[in-house]
């Protein structure tokens, strides 16, 4: 296996390091065709994260979203810029001033009379979110881990979906009384 460096002049224990090194790499390495995959793969993801930072993350928590640990972890490593940052607080506070139809305000006026919300919590939510650093995100891993910690998950659809999987749960406890 190493006679050939030797007969070139390497020595013979650097030519076994070599040697087992390569023996170590041939158990990951693959064919260019899968290289090539991979690095479009890589680019295509560096491409995404950095001109569509928030997009990606939204992307990977919600693949993550069964995944706690993960999720949690993602939230625990998060870290952006003031420009990023700022892309996620506009999107924050663009959720809660949506302009609506007279319609919507309707129904947007019921549910936060039902609710007991009032412009005083509004206007306190939106003042924490312009308010939001990576750090503030980042200490919510700690909740993440906690709640999902207790074993209890919520899970939210249509009625005969869930009573489908009834078995799965320990118990269903409906969100809206009739």
């Amino acid at each position: 296996e190493i006679a050939g460096c030797v007969a070139n002049g390497v020595p013979a224990s650097a030519a076994e390091v070599i040697f087992e090194d390569m023996v170590t790499f041939a158990s990951y390495a693959f064919n260019k065709s899968h290289a090539a995959a991979y690095a479009v793969i890589s680019y295509e993801t560096a491409y995404l994260k950095c001109h569509y930072p928030v997009e990606f993350m939204a992307a990977l928590m919600t693949s993550m979203a069964g995944d706690a640990k993960h999720t949690a972890d993602y939230v625990r490593n998060f870290d952006a810029d003031e420009r990023t940052m700022t892309q996620y607080i506009i999107g924050a506070i663009a959720d809660l001033d949506i302009p609506m139809t007279p319609s919507a305000k309707g129904a947007f006026g019921l549910s936060a009379y039902m609710t007991n919300l009032t412009m005083e919590r509004l206007q306190r939510e939106r003042d924490e979110l312009l308010a939001a650093t990576p750090e503030t995100i980042r200490s919510l891993a700690d909740y993440i881990d906690a709640i999902m910690n207790t074993g209890a998950y919520c899970v939210v659809g249509g009625e005969e979906a869930i009573q489908e999987c009834a078995g799965d749960f320990d118990s269903i406890e409906p969100l809206f009384n009739e």
